[in-house]
């Protein structure tokens, strides 16, 4: 299977409804990231004590892509 994008979706609701199929797709999504076919973006990395920077590149609409704190 090849694709070029992922589109988000209002997962909780679905994941809370649907368990069963959820845990299928996190784990057919991290084989995925294992085997190094898909490689998500990375916005910025942001220390723990800094994640107000964080929240509010989120929050702001700034970061495109994954917004990771570090310990």
């Amino acid at each position: 299977m090849a694709f070029s994008s992922a589109t988000g979706v209002f997962w909780g609701a679905w994941a809370g409804a649907m368990p069963a199929e959820h845990k299928q797709n996190m784990a057919e999504l991290f084989d995925m990231f294992e085997a190094g076919k898909i490689k998500p973006h990375v916005a910025g990395t942001y220390p723990l004590e800094s994640f107000l920077d964080g929240f509010n590149a989120l929050s702001g609409r700034k970061a495109i892509g994954k917004v990771i704190l570090t310990p």
